[in-house]
């Protein structure tokens, strides 16, 4: 290899790095903002379809009985749900005392437990939460025209941001067309680890993207929050004294199973795109603000 092309290489390496940590640094800016989510609470499945559809996202009150609730929190996986930071094995080492490795770490504080940990009581009872929320599964899965036949239930799992959570890497849960949903088991708020979407990054819709940007999911106990896999989405720390427990169902086609790109690099190229993506929203929305807050020019003096 040549001088001159060892250079050039090193450089855009340099560039990229420069780059990257950039996005990084400016995310970590936005994490503080916390927007709530702007679209409108859907009061029906009809009209949380057509937000979806558009947006991404969407939150559809009143879904979830009180007693179903109930009934999930009487759960033995509920009940030993963790409430503060487990402490973690050493390699080669006993498990420690108050160890469960069925909660598993998706950011440093968001503990969660997938269904083949569960009991068949817990399954039942989390069933109970699926029934009610199928409809928006069927309607949404048949919206494609190719029915519901081959769709699956790729996730069910319980979750708990504690208190000092941190935010998760932006994802997208699938890159072919899907649905997630988060059942609230406490209110969802911008403080208490909530979900962040970039709005529109389901369809690639840039021009949604800049004109939304990031949001945050809130929404009251017995409402869901669902969005379509593509979006680019994650978890942002816990900043209250008390845990935000949650359960989340995804749904794919047996054709496309989650999560649609390959390894580590896929994982990483995404979460960088999506950092930019969140960045430049930011930015256009600032350039905006900006543009309709300037004083208009005074008229010519005559």
């Amino acid at each position: 290899m040549s001088y001159r092309r060892a250079y050039i290489i090193q450089r855009r390496i340099a560039i990229g790095a420069t780059a990257v940590g950039a996005t990084a640094a400016a995310s970590g800016q936005l994490d503080k903002q916390r927007r709530p989510l702007l679209i409108q609470t859907a009061p029906d499945f009809s009209t949380g379809l057509a937000n979806l559809k558009t947006y991404g996202v969407s939150v559809v009150d009143s879904v979830v009985d009180q007693s179903v609730l109930t009934a999930v929190k009487d759960t033995s996986v509920y009940q030993c749900m963790p409430l503060s930071k487990q402490p973690r094995p050493r390699r080669g080492q006993p498990h420690p005392a108050g160890y469960d490795p069925s909660w598993r770490l998706s950011a440093p504080g968001r503990y969660h437990r997938r269904e083949e940990t569960f009991d068949e009581h817990d399954v039942k009872a989390f069933e109970r939460v699926e029934k009610a929320i199928w409809p928006l599964v069927e309607a949404f899965f048949e919206e494609d025209d190719e029915g519901t036949a081959d769709i699956f239930r790729s996730e069910m799992q319980i979750l708990n941001a504690i208190p000092g959570s941190t935010s998760q890497t932006w994802h997208s849960d699938n890159r072919s067309r899907g649905l997630s949903i988060i059942v609230p088991l406490v209110p969802f708020t911008t403080g208490n680890g909530p979900t962040q979407v970039l709005v529109g990054s389901h369809r690639q819709d840039m021009p949604l993207v800049a004109q939304h940007g990031a949001q945050v999911v809130v929404a009251p106990v017995g409402s869901i929050a669902a969005y379509d896999s593509r979006s680019y989405h994650r978890g942002l720390g816990n900043e209250t004294d008390e845990g935000r427990p949650a359960l989340i169902f995804c749904y794919d086609r047996i054709a496309s199973p989650p999560p649609g790109y390959s390894g580590v690099f896929g994982s990483v190229a995404h979460a960088y795109l999506a950092g930019l993506l969140n960045v430049v929203s930011a930015a256009a929305a600032m350039l905006g603000a900006g543009a309709s807050a300037a004083p208009s020019a005074a008229p010519d003096a005559t």
